[in-house]
């Protein structure tokens, strides 16, 4: 079994800053990771979660995976007394990956998922709908 503890993941910019997420609540089917960083609030700060997800058939292993990234409101001015109100959530971002596993699977055909799912995002026709919102036609 997998140990419950911190993991480092690069963000997508130019120059690439690592963050590290640590466990902040688990269950039997449920792991939350957020990313402690110095400066972020629980609002602000990223969030992953893995889900153990029920499944009617005891022959398939079902999980999800998500990514969130709150993006907060930008606050413009202040009051007269200098008081400036905590930002609030604007929108967040979010990614939900669910794998479907049959019992039957192999560890390589489990690596190979896993392995595809990872590359998926770097495909430069993905990426033109994920980053612009172009379609692939």
């Amino acid at each position: 079994m997998a140990a419950l503890g911190n993991f480092t993941m690069n963000d997508g910019q130019t120059t690439p800053v690592a963050h590290t997420f640590e466990p902040v609540s688990h269950s039997l089917t449920e792991f939350v990771y957020r990313d402690n960083a110095t400066g972020l609030t629980v609002l602000s700060a990223p969030m992953c979660v893995l889900a153990v997800l029920p499944s009617k058939d005891k022959s398939i292993e079902r999980y999800r995976e998500k990514i969130i990234l709150p993006a907060l409101e930008t606050l413009t001015s202040s009051a007269a007394s200098g008081y400036q109100a905590a930002p609030k959530l604007a929108y967040s971002l979010s990614k939900i990956s669910d794998y479907v596993i049959p019992s039957r699977a192999t560890l390589a055909q489990r690596k190979d998922l896993v392995a595809f799912g990872a590359a998926l995002p770097n495909i430069t026709q993905f990426q033109n709908v994920y980053y612009y919102g172009t379609r692939p036609y």
